[in-house]
């Protein structure tokens, strides 16, 4: 049996938010331990791909991840280039980005 005293009341009290916080996250650890046990044992075991879960199981979705990646390099490459060569003008004309603007120096 348990025993409630003017004490046990007062640190209730005083310390509920910290209880509910601890309760909620107890909770919610348990559900996902629950709800992603088989995932995590074979994410764990030795037989598995751990890239497989990361990028997916079919190799066309790896292709695919492939392809956009290259795709973004491209693309910063090409704007690596006309940043440059925007900078190339303004130098050679000896005007600044801000004139165009109307905003003077």
């Amino acid at each position: 049996m348990i025993y409630i005293n003017n004490k046990t009341i007062k640190f209730l009290i005083k310390n509920i938010s910290y209880i509910l916080i601890l309760t909620l996250l107890s909770n919610s650890f348990a559900w996902a331990n629950a709800g992603n046990s088989n995932t995590m044992s074979n994410c764990l075991s030795p037989k598995s791909n751990f890239n497989d879960y990361i990028y997916g199981k079919n190799s066309e979705t790896m292709g695919k991840i492939i392809r956009i990646n290259n795709k973004i390099d491209n693309l910063n490459e090409e704007i690596k280039k006309l940043s440059n060569s925007k900078e190339q003008i303004f130098k050679d004309k000896n005007i600044y980005e801000w004139d165009i603007y109307g905003l003077r120096k």
